[in-house]
């Protein structure tokens, strides 16, 4: 049966005095016999055969300090070798664990709520890198610093910052997924003027360059220098294409809805070029020709001439008229 002891009665008691003369110290314990400190027994400890015991006289009594905050030395609990340990090193202000898992069954929850904007404020504060197996969830903001990288599949895909340009490298970016679509809006610097994409605009999906009152100027480029298509909102008042440039100009090619008829515009002939028979121009329409004096000497000319009222052709060689024979 345990006893109770406390230190100013442990020399007249007879118990020690019987362990001395049978050769055991004084203050040896035995299973389950216990040790108290204070006056009214406020702590025990006592070794129940398996653990050191120490509990309170009530719950939730007192403390249990390793120093007191001017006079304190480090503590380290070895964890079945020299090299594995849980250190708090006085000195550095820091709890150390050197070769330790830390295994928990449950959440660990860190109260501190300190926002972040760097890396030296914050509730948790790592030099190294921290490594997972499984999800991160964030629930607010997420720092990362100038030619920070998020790199996913070791390599496969990453997308790196670096000053004010945000870069995103992989083979191949999708947007949804076949038959899910999302919608993708690029704005400009002013309000309202972007390109978007509506995941079901026109029942399909469709591209928009601007708004309606908010156009977008938009290019298409070659693979020779400066030569280009574009879209000028504001050219010609409403707005206007633009197939080359002056002295640069590109082809421009219409295809009908039949095999192999076409109609061109040859920009290094400067020409309108018809392919094929049976193209017209005009349905069921009057047919805008030139109207001017006789004497072009341009193959292929054709006019209505104002000297005769007659329709005047150029063949190459000669000045021809028209007639209905």
């Amino acid at each position: 049966m345990a006893k109770r002891e406390n230190m100013a009665s442990v020399f007249s008691d007879t118990r020690i005095v019987r362990r001395c003369a049978s050769g055991f110290d004084w203050n040896t314990y035995n299973d389950s016999e216990y040790l108290y400190f204070g006056d009214a027994n406020d702590v025990s400890i006592r070794w129940d055969a398996t653990n050191l015991v120490m509990l309170p006289v009530a719950d939730d009594t007192g403390a249990f300090n390793i120093g007191n905050g001017t006079l304190d030395f480090d503590m380290k609990v070895f964890l079945g070798a020299a090299g594995v340990y849980a250190l708090f090193d006085v000195g550095n202000a820091r709890f150390s664990l050197v070769g330790v898992d830390l295994a928990t069954d449950a959440p660990i929850v860190i109260t501190d709520n300190t926002a972040t904007s760097s890396t030296t404020t914050g509730a948790l504060i790592v030099t190294g890198g921290i490594a997972t197996a499984a999800d991160i969830t964030c629930g607010d903001d997420l720092f990362m610093s100038s030619s920070g990288v998020i790199n996913f599949g070791a390599g496969n895909a990453l997308l790196t910052h670096s000053a004010g340009l945000l870069t995103f490298s992989a083979g191949n970016v999708g947007f949804g997924v076949d038959a899910t679509g999302i919608d993708v809006t690029f704005n400009g610097d002013t309000i309202s003027y972007k390109v978007w994409f509506d995941q079901n605009g026109d029942t399909n999906g469709a591209w928009y360059f601007g708004a309606d009152t908010f156009g977008i100027a938009t290019y298409w480029y070659g693979d020779t220098t400066l030569y280009n298509v574009h879209f000028d909102p504001s050219g010609d008042t409403n707005g206007a294409w633009y197939f080359g440039a002056d002295d640069l100009g590109v082809d421009v090619i219409f295809y009908g809805q039949t095999i192999t008829n076409s109609m061109t515009w040859d920009a290094s002939a400067n020409a309108l070029v018809f392919v094929a028979g049976g193209i017209t121009m005009g349905v069921a329409s009057t047919l805008v020709i030139p109207v001017k004096v006789s004497g072009s000497v341009v193959a292929g000319d054709l006019w209505l001439d104002t000297t005769d009222n007659k329709l005047h052709f150029y063949n190459g060689s000669a000045e021809k008229t028209v007639t209905d024979t």
